[in-house]
């Protein structure tokens, strides 16, 4: 009689305690499975609004002040970037010294050979030397980060980098006076040259080639060539085809058939110059607009001459695509395991149409009931 006396006084505590431990439980699956889904946080979701609406042209003064604090932002965290790199450059040339020194003479002689024309370890047709005309993406001219694109190989001898001044902004004649600018400067520069432009400086790069298609003061074939870097008219995917450009063009694809030779460079999943054929993919949509924020401001880290990129030409464009080994959605996250990722990276795969170089992603069989499970909510498996 006493035990069940002493149930009966408890039996609500032992309830109560029964129903908060399911309770976990529950929501701690709940949370296991919507994890991934909802990567961007309400600070993403307005970066990408912000994003669109630069292109779409129609800014509010609450939009064009917040774009400036991103920019300010950005600025600061690029220099932070720029001063661990110089660091660890620095370690670099002290070990390497020797091996300089030793090969300086030699490395001199075959720069100046003149049967040298293009730069050599690379399937790229780059000239081997020459003036590097710089267009910079949409940055307001805060800071200049062509230099360090490639891994900084344009900005030294034997090459030579001249800045093109335009507005590089949302301002409506940015485009149209990047155009005039890089005019002037290529009508007036003797010798080789090349124009390596980011983002809205490709933009820039794209109209230039349709308006002086058939000028006969434009450079000749064999003295210019452009190297496009993030570009949103990639005519393989680029995010600003028919839609509004700053200044209210309609985005036309970067002419393919030109008489000048075209390098066009996407980091893959970098959603400006990387977007999706197929947007009902709702996951690589969302890896896609992650890549816009994280991979589109960093052809810094790419190695022109890396043996993996997939590159095909068509016409007198040759594309480059580089291989990342992160998916951008979940590169600030704890990534799940290698089989899921790579059910995933198919997934999205899925969702562009590749050359037929590419290589095709190797799925790993997931074994655990609680990741196919999950995979089955995300709707990446059957």
């Amino acid at each position: 009689m006493s035990n069940q006396k002493s149930y009966n006084t408890h039996k609500p505590l032992f309830f109560g305690l029964f129903s908060l431990v399911g309770l976990l439980f529950v929501g701690s699956a709940v949370f296991m499975l919507a994890w991934p889904m909802s990567l961007s946080n309400a600070a993403n979701d307005q970066d990408v609004a912000l994003s669109n609406s630069l292109i779409t042209q129609n800014p509010s003064k609450e939009v064009e002040e917040k774009i400036k604090e991103l920019q300010i932002a950005q600025k600061e965290k690029y220099e932070k970037q720029q001063a661990k790199s110089a660091t660890t450059s620095t370690k670099t040339q002290t070990t390497t010294k020797t091996t300089n020194t030793t090969n300086k003479t030699k490395s001199a002689s075959v720069s100046n050979q003149k049967t040298q024309k293009y730069m050599s370890g690379t399937k790229l047709k780059i000239p081997a030397s020459g003036t590097v005309l710089t267009l910079s993406g949409l940055n307001f001219n805060l800071y200049n980060d062509q230099p360090k694109k490639f891994q900084g190989i344009f900005s030294k001898p034997p090459y030579k980098m001249i800045k093109v001044n335009y507005p590089a902004s949302i301002a409506s004649n940015s485009i149209k006076k990047g155009v005039l600018k890089l005019d002037a400067l290529l009508k007036t520069t003797p010798g080789t040259l090349i124009v390596l432009a980011q983002s809205q400086g490709a933009q820039v790069a794209s109209h230039w080639m349709r308006e002086h298609a058939n000028d006969p003061e434009a450079p000749s074939a064999k003295r210019l060539t452009f190297i496009l870097t993030g570009n949103p008219l990639r005519s393989t995917g680029g995010y600003a085809i028919g839609k509004k450009e700053i200044g209210g063009t309609i985005g036309q694809p970067t002419p393919t058939y030109t008489k000048w030779s075209i390098i066009d460079v996407a980091r893959r999943y970098d959603g400006w110059a990387d977007w999706v054929k197929d947007e009902g993919n709702s996951r690589a949509v969302k890896n896609a607009d992650a890549g816009k924020r994280s991979l589109h401001l960093r052809y810094d880290e790419v190695d022109i001459k890396d043996p993996t990129h997939t590159i095909w030409k068509k016409g007198n464009t040759t594309y480059v695509l580089t291989q990342e080994k992160v998916l951008p959605m979940w590169e600030d996250t704890i990534p799940p395991p290698e089989s899921v990722i790579s059910q995933m990276r198919a997934h999205i795969e899925s969702a562009y149409i590749r050359p037929k170089n590419d290589p095709k992603v190797e799925v790993i069989p997931t074994e655990s009931w609680f990741w196919r499970t999950v995979m089955k909510v995300w709707g990446i498996l059957d």
